[in-house]
C-alpha cells in the first residue's frame, strides 16, 4: 500500500532564486549583457548626437528621461541588468566571505576578490548618485574683482598663462585665481581645461569654460628705465618725452596680434605712433628708443559650477580597488605569511 509519509519538500522559490542569482554563470550573463547594451548605446548615441541624445553630457543620467525616447531603450534595459548584476555580486560576495571565514582562512588574500567586488558595487552607487543627484549651478564670469560663487565663497582671477603650439594655436591655458572662504581665508588655486577646481572630495567642481586676457595696458622700456601704462589715458615719461596710451586694439590689417596706439606729448600737437610686442621707436635725437616689452592684460575667466555627488563615492571605489589588488598578495609576488 502507498506510504503515508510525505515526500521531502524541495527548496522554495526564494531559495532557488537566491542560488541562481549568486551563481557565477548568472554574473557572467549579466556582464555580457552589460557589455552588449553599452556597445549598442555607443552606436545609438553617436547616431542621435544632434537629436535624442543631444542633451546627454558628462555623468548626467536624467537627460535619458527628458523626454523618454525609444532611441534609449538600450539604457532603460541596462538599468535592471546592472541592478541584477549588482545584486548577484553582493550575494556572491557575502557567500564567499562567509565560507572563507567559517573555513578558518584569515589570510588577506582570501578576501581580496570580495574587496574588489565591493569596489564594483560602490562604483555603481557613484554612477547613480552622480547621474541622478548631480546638478548644474550656473556659469560664473570672474575678473580681477571678487565674485560670489553659488556655494557662498568668493573668487577672483589673478592672471592667465597660455602655452602655444608652434602654429600659434593655444595648447594649454591655466588661470591663476584666489578663493576666499566665509572665514576670510584666501587660497590660491589654478584652473585649466580638464583641470577643474574641486572641493568636498570632488563633489563640487569649477570647470573652465573660457579664459581670456583682454589687453588694456602696456609695459614700456628705454634701456634700464621702464614704466607701465595700465589703461587708456595713462601717461609716463621715458627718454625725456611724455608718452600717453591712447588704446589697445586686438587684430587689424596687421594680423591677429595686439597693437598699442600711443602718442608723444609736449610742445605742439601730440605725435601718434603704434607698437606691438617687441616693437620699438626712436624718440630722441641721440637715438634713444622706447620698446614695448609686454601687454598688460585683465584676466576674464568663465567657470561652470557643477555639483557631482558621485565623485566621492568613485574615490572610495578607487581606494577599495587598490586595497583589493594589494591584498591579493601571492598573485603580485608578495608573501603574506
Amino acid at each position: 500500500m502507498p506510504s503515508s509519509a510525505a515526500a521531502p519538500a524541495g527548496p522554495g522559490l526564494v531559495a532557488r532564486a537566491h542560488v541562481l542569482i549568486r551563481s557565477q554563470g548568472f554574473g557572467i550573463v549579466c556582464g555580457l549583457l552589460t557589455t552588449l547594451l553599452l556597445a549598442i548605446g555607443t552606436v545609438v548615441m553617436s547616431m542621435t548626437a544632434d537629436g535624442a541624445s543631444a542633451r546627454i553630457a558628462m555623468d548626467d543620467l536624467t537627460a535619458f528621461f527628458l523626454p523618454v525616447s525609444p532611441w534609449h531603450l538600450w539604457f532603460y534595459a541596462l538599468i535592471p541588468v546592472l541592478g541584477l548584476f549588482g545584486l548577484s555580486t553582493l550575494l556572491s560576495t557575502i557567500q564567499s566571505v562567509g565560507d572563507a571565514w567559517r573555513a578558518g582562512r584569515r589570510n588577506p588574500s582570501a578576501y581580496a576578490p570580495a574587496v574588489i567586488h565591493v569596489a564594483f558595487l560602490v562604483t555603481l552607487v557613484a554612477h547613480l548618485a552622480g547621474g541622478f543627484l548631480g546638478r548644474e549651478d550656473g556659469v560664473v564670469t570672474v575678473g580681477t574683482d571678487w565674485v560670489s560663487l553659488p556655494d557662498g565663497r568668493d573668487i577672483r582671477a589673478l592672471s592667465i598663462a597660455t602655452d602655444f603650439n608652434p602654429d600659434g594655436s593655444p595648447r594649454k591655458v591655466v588661470a591663476q585665481m584666489e578663493i576666499r572662504e566665509s572665514s576670510g581665508e584666501v587660497t590660491p588655486v589654478a584652473v585649466g581645461y580638464n583641470e577643474p577646481v574641486s572641493s568636498g572630495w570632488g563633489a563640487d567642481l569649477l570647470l573652465l569654460l573660457r579664459a581670456a586676457g583682454e589687453p588694456t595696458g602696456v609695459r614700456l622700456t628705454a634701456g634700464v628705465a621702464e614704466c607701465t601704462l595700465e589703461g587708456p589715458g595713462d601717461a609716463c615719461s621715458l627718454v625725456g618725452r611724455s608718452i600717453r596710451l591712447v588704446r589697445v586694439q586686438e587684430g587689424g590689417h596687421w594680423g591677429r596680434k595686439a597693437v598699442a596706439f600711443l602718442q608723444i606729448e609736449g610742445k605742439g600737437e601730440p605725435q601718434p605712433f603704434f607698437l606691438w610686442a617687441g616693437g620699438s621707436k626712436v624718440l630722441s635725437e641721440n637715438g634713444a628708443a622706447v620698446r614695448l616689452e609686454e601687454f598688460r592684460a585683465v584676466p576674464v575667466v568663465m567657470l561652470r559650477s557643477r555639483h557631482a555627488p558621485g565623485n566621492p563615492w568613485a574615490l572610495v571605489a578607487a581606494v577599495l580597488l587598490g586595497l583589493g589588488l594589494l591584498a591579493m598578495g601571492r598573485r603580485w609576488g608578495v608573501s603574506t605569511r
